[in-house]
């Protein structure tokens, strides 16, 4: 487990530093003719794959998901959350994402008064 603190610098290394080493060692391979660039680019491809879906996976853990559903009436317009898991593990997440299931612009806000 990971905490969400090293969890930036990993992304970091997936998304940038080896998909950029490997770049850079095929590049210097076509210009120095290096040993092996096929193997050492391939390589650091799978390395990165495979981060890249372990920090996925563990990011998708921390999330809780749910819905946001509108309610109108000719007096308010209301909303309520819903969660798709148990609310009580909500404070061990450190995201939360609402799909918003009915409503969009069309919802009219009534005018305070």
């Amino acid at each position: 487990m990971i905490t969400n603190k090293t969890y930036g610098p990993l992304k970091g290394i997936t998304q940038i530093l080896l998909p950029v080493l490997g770049a850079l060692y095929f590049g210097v391979d076509q210009l120095w003719g290096l040993p092996k660039a096929l193997e050492v680019v391939g390589i650091i491809m799978i390395l990165d794959a495979l981060l890249g879906v372990w920090l996925s996976l563990w990011l998708n853990s921390q999330i809780i998901r749910g819905t946001i559903d509108f309610i109108e009436t000719d007096e308010k317009l209301s909303f309520s959350l819903n969660l798709n898991d148990d609310p009580t593990i909500l404070k061990e997440k450190s995201k939360a994402v609402f799909d918003i299931v009915a409503g969009g612009d069309d919802l009219k806000v009534p005018p305070n008064g």
